[in-house]
């Protein structure tokens, strides 16, 4: 009999997309912010801690079926599947009480980058010089370049590996905008388009 790992109540779990397969075992993340791996031949599940990354934050990191590695931001992905997102303005994902190790969804909200700057002065031991990358854009995308990446993709000529070399981004990042996971907000007008 499978081993399956004891959710709790109100607790929904949803698959890991990362863009290519992954080898033996499927992953999900709860709303709890809870990971777990599932083995794909014998459906036993197992519970998972994650890595700690870049200022305390908790991510899944995976080795593909093709040997690449697929990552997401265990925070952002609960943020982008089950906390509601006021506006296409609010793209950054915060942590309500400060604690980046509680990922549960009452603790996450979106937020503006306005809304970030006050988010972080009124954080508990704030440095400004600890942040001063906040006053400069500091994505490798914007709404342009995600449409430019979406007229590439419908067109169908170029591989995602080379247009998220060609825009510095990881080829999941791309996989995700092609399937509307980021930025589904931004559409192509195809009538322009050849």
């Amino acid at each position: 009999m499978a081993k399956t790992i004891k959710s709790h109540w109100n607790e929904q779990w949803e698959r890991v997309g990362f863009g290519k397969e992954t080898k033996g075992c499927w992953y999900e993340i709860s709303n709890f912010g809870r990971i777990k791996s599932i083995d794909k031949s014998t459906g036993s599940e197992r519970e998972l801690k994650g890595a700690i990354v870049n200022r305390d934050f908790k991510i899944l990191n995976v080795i593909l079926k093709d040997g690449t590695h697929g990552y997401v931001y265990v925070h952002k992905f609960v943020a982008e599947h089950f906390v509601e997102r006021p506006s296409a303005q609010h793209l950054i994902v915060v942590h309500k009480d400060y604690d980046k190790s509680d990922n549960k969804w009452t603790n996450l909200k979106w937020i503006t980058e306005e809304e970030w700057k006050s988010y972080l002065e009124n954080k508990p031991g704030y440095d400004p010089e600890k942040y001063r990358y906040v006053q400069k854009s500091h994505y490798k995308l914007n709404e342009t370049k995600v449409r430019m990446i979406k007229r590439m993709l419908a067109r169908g000529k170029t591989k995602r590996e080379v247009i998220a070399r060609n825009f510095g981004v990881a080829e999941n990042t791309i996989y995700q905008i092609e399937k509307g996971i980021r930025w589904g907000h931004v559409k192509i007008d195809e009538e322009g388009e050849n």
